[in-house]
């Protein structure tokens, strides 16, 4: 599984926006352990469950690049801008959540999307989860968090790597703007069919060789997955 990017810096710096990290206090309970089979009492503790073991084996933190300010605007700050530091390596993009998903979503929350120049690119079918970075609760988090969100991947097909954030609006007029600083967690990005993740530099050209060709505005991608799928479905009924 590689993610790709034209932006050499972005490469050769992946460590410091995308990177497999474990939260500090997660090896606490190993010592409260010790303390409690002191006292004859057993217990179990979060590094012995399945379920969070796979989480942080399987997940690159997402961090920010460089710094993001966004404001409301608007008579009743019912739109937002935003502004990246090196808009060479994210952009902000703003979403209207009252015409993409309903009104009820649009009196609580606000909707954008950060645009990453790059690509994901897998070998075989595969998949990605976004999640909230809630396990560092250590670090300053931001109001912004990731919509909950799987994207599909095709072989060799490059996808774009973007995330849908969403934040509270009464949080946003708290403050009425919001600064992300650079390294600020933004999500878990969880591949769980994929044992391993780089972070590539590749020339623009090639970069853009990789890039899913869409013709319409909506759907095209979604044919692609489901083509796929159909194809694999073949593949297993010919082999029966």
């Amino acid at each position: 599984m590689r993610i790709i990017t034209p932006y050499k810096y972005f490469a050769d710096h992946s460590d410091e926006w995308l990177a497999k990290e474990i939260p500090t206090w997660f090896s606490e309970p190993k010592k409260r352990r010790a303390d409690l089979q002191d006292s004859q009492v057993k217990a179990g503790t979060i590094k012995s469950c399945p379920s969070f073991v796979d989480i942080f084996r399987n997940s690159l933190v997402l961090r920010a690049p460089c710094d993001c300010l966004f404001n409301l605007l608007g008579d009743n700050y019912e739109f937002i801008s935003g502004e990246c530091a090196n808009h060479k390596m994210i952009n902000f993009e703003y979403h209207d959540i009252k015409s993409q998903m309903n009104q009820e979503w649009a009196n609580d929350y606000i909707h954008m999307k950060l645009n990453f120049n790059a690509q994901m690119v897998a070998e075989t079918r595969s998949k990605c989860l976004f999640f909230p970075p809630e396990y560092h609760f250590e670090e300053e988090l931001s109001i912004i968090k990731p919509m909950l969100g799987a994207v599909n991947l095709l072989p060799n097909t490059g996808v774009e790597f973007n995330i849908n954030m969403l934040a509270s609006k009464r949080d946003f007029l708290e403050r009425k703007e919001v600064l992300i600083r650079k390294g600020t967690p933004l999500a878990y990005v969880y591949f769980p069919f994929e044992e391993k993740v780089s972070v590539e530099y590749l020339p623009q050209s090639e970069f853009d060789n990789f890039s899913f060709t869409k013709t319409s505005f909506s759907g095209d991608y979604l044919k692609a997955v489901m083509k796929g799928k159909e194809n694999d479905q073949k593949q297993l009924a010919d082999v029966d």
